[in-house]
């Protein structure tokens, strides 16, 4: 931990990662994908909980991207399953969040989402730890996420070939 660095580029993100979601368990999805406009963390702390705030993108082991708020912790926008999607192979997922709209593609492929019952092509990002009453803090941290549900089911998730750049104004 004492060789990683970090230094500030600000909010409006582009980030690009490949990630590997496979597991080995019929009774778990595995899920992995950046997180940005988080709170930062001490080593062994997750993203989940506290007064974190900001959004995890993540792409599940059965093809669903979902676009998940921190905190309160929910889900705000998910896709249909990609056609073909194999949970054992890398997928390269590319994100913009530029301001209150993210824009995502999986596969070089533009993705539409269902948020609030409407298909989009961006997903509004609302500041909703901003209360009332207020629920958490935006420090501008970014990264990649692992998980499973149920929790602690599924292990095996990848990233590679990381890439978060900031985005001009």
């Amino acid at each position: 931990m004492k060789s990683l660095r970090g230094s500030d580029i600000g909010q409006d993100l582009s980030i690009g990662v490949d990630l590997l979601t496979a597991t080995d368990r019929e009774d778990a999805s595995a899920v992995a994908g950046p997180y940005f406009r988080c709170r930062s963390s001490a080593p062994g702390d997750g993203i989940l909980g506290g007064s974190s705030a900001g959004y995890w993108v993540q792409l599940m082991s059965k093809g669903v991207v979902r676009v998940r708020c921190l905190n309160p912790n929910r889900v705000v926008a998910f896709t249909a399953p990609a056609a073909g999607f194999d949970s054992r192979r890398f997928h390269r997922l590319e994100l913009i969040a530029r301001g209150e709209e993210l824009r995502a593609a999986l596969d070089s492929h533009p993705l539409e989402f269902d948020q609030g019952g409407r298909r989009v092509a961006s997903v509004s990002l609302a500041k909703l730890w901003k209360g009332p009453p207020p629920l958490g803090t935006n420090q501008g941290s970014a990264g990649i996420a692992f998980g499973s549900e149920p929790r602690f089911r599924a292990t095996g998730q990848q990233a590679r070939n990381i890439r978060i750049v900031r985005l001009t104004p």
